[in-house]
């Protein structure tokens, strides 16, 4: 009995746990492995690990992406500082070419699409982003469904936080750095960018226009995961010349979700 205590409170105060992959898990490392590629300028291009039955009850999205757009241009029209601060976000977005615009004929697909709604969160206190704009990626439809349940969302792969802080700890000297906009240094390939459009025009005068986001997004249940898969596989691409660097971005990174 007291051996068995002993073994349970080794365990609990152990500050790593051994951890086995579910299956949905194991096929998302593997679709990474195997259609993960990149371009020319050696930006990594993804895929969404996609759970195919929930994916055909996505049905029609962009009614109810409409409608919440709408409530958000009064939101916008009633404060001319949001307006022109989201307007900015937007037209930022589209210069970076993180998102392209869709002709009316590209946006009659037969393949599965998905309109995010999307919406601001107001933080003026912040250093870094004051006007986080959020993608809805678990709105709902009719039928139920949303994107975020048609994903697989796949493992932790990152390092547990008391590891890190406690390496944290060991040196005399610690830097700590931010990575900028780390999810859309990341694209999604082509064949999946229908799941991620979204509806905008910059006056209620103008019609209604269709964008497709380009780079992983956040609100989507796998981004984080894609983003830290991404930068694994980064620091064993660089471990051969960049030995010190890649180790330190293998695994001294943390990200809060």
């Amino acid at each position: 009995m007291i051996e068995e205590q002993l073994s349970k409170f080794r365990e609990l105060e152990s500050c790593r746990a051994t951890s086995t992959l579910s299956v949905e898990e194991s096929n998302c490392e593997k679709q990474f492995a195997a259609t993960t590629t990149s371009d020319t300028d050696g930006r990594f291009i993804v895929q969404l690990p996609k759970r195919e039955e929930k994916l055909a009850l996505l049905g029609d999205s962009k009614g109810i992406a409409t409608r919440r757009f709408l409530a958000l241009e009064r939101r916008l029209s009633s404060n001319a500082s949001l307006k022109t601060d989201y307007t900015q976000f937007i037209e930022e977005y589209a210069e970076l070419q993180h998102m392209t615009e869709l002709a009316e004929s590209d946006t009659t697909s037969s393949s599965p699409s998905y309109y995010l709604p999307h919406h601001c969160i107001v933080r003026p206190d912040s250093t870094t982003t004051k006007l986080p704009v959020v993608y809805d990626a678990s709105c709902a439809l009719d039928t139920g469904t949303s994107l975020n349940d048609a994903l697989m969302i796949g493992p932790t792969i990152q390092d547990n936080l008391m590891s890190i802080l406690l390496r944290f700890r060991i040196s005399k000297l610690a830097l700590v750095a931010d990575i900028e906009k780390m999810y859309r240094q990341i694209n999604i390939a082509a064949i999946d960018r229908p799941l991620q459009q979204l509806l905008w025009r910059n006056s209620p005068t103008e019609p209604i226009r269709t964008f497709q986001l380009n780079t992983v997004t956040y609100g989507t249940s796998r981004a984080p995961y894609l983003a830290t898969k991404t930068l694994q596989v980064l620091s064993q691409v660089g471990a051969s010349t960049h030995l010190e660097t890649a180790t330190i971005l293998g695994r001294d990174f943390y990200m809060d979700c």
